[in-house]
C-alpha cells in the first residue's frame, strides 16, 4: 500500500510544507512515500480523491498563520464533506503551535 502526504500548498504555509516535503524525501526508508502540492481547494479535492481511490493512505498536511486559519479551515470542511474520515488531516504553522485548541476544535 502506498502512503500519499497532500500538502495544502497555499500562501503561507507553502514555505513549511516545502520544508517538511524535503525532510520526508531525505529518509531512504520513505523514498515510496507520494508527495503531492496542489494549491486550491478543488484540486486539493481531486487530487486526496484520485489517491484514495488508487487505495493509498493519504494525509493532507495544512500549516497556516493566524490571517489564513479561516481559509484552511474551510477548506478541510470541503474535504471532510466529501470524503468524511477516509484520510488524515494534519495541521501544523504559528497558529497552530499557539491555537491548538482552536485547531483541534475545528477537527484537525
Amino acid at each position: 500500500m502506498t502512503t500519499s502526504v497532500v500538502f495544502s500548498h497555499g500562501f503561507p504555509g507553502r514555505y513549511a510544507l516545502t520544508v517538511l516535503a524535503g525532510a520526508l524525501e531525505a529518509v531512504p526508508e520513505l523514498a515510496e512515500v507520494r508527495l503531492e502540492f496542489p494549491r486550491e481547494t478543488q484540486t486539493v479535492l481531486e487530487i486526496t480523491t484520485q489517491r484514495l481511490d488508487a487505495g493509498d493512505t493519504v494525509v493532507v498536511a495544512f500549516s497556516f498563520y493566524s490571517p489564513s486559519f479561516p481559509d484552511s479551515v474551510r477548506q478541510f470542511q470541503t474535504l471532510r464533506a466529501a470524503l468524511g474520515h477516509r484520510f488524515l488531516a494534519v495541521a501544523g504553522g504559528v497558529h497552530a503551535t499557539v491555537n491548538t485548541r482552536e485547531v483541534l476544535d475545528a477537527g484537525f
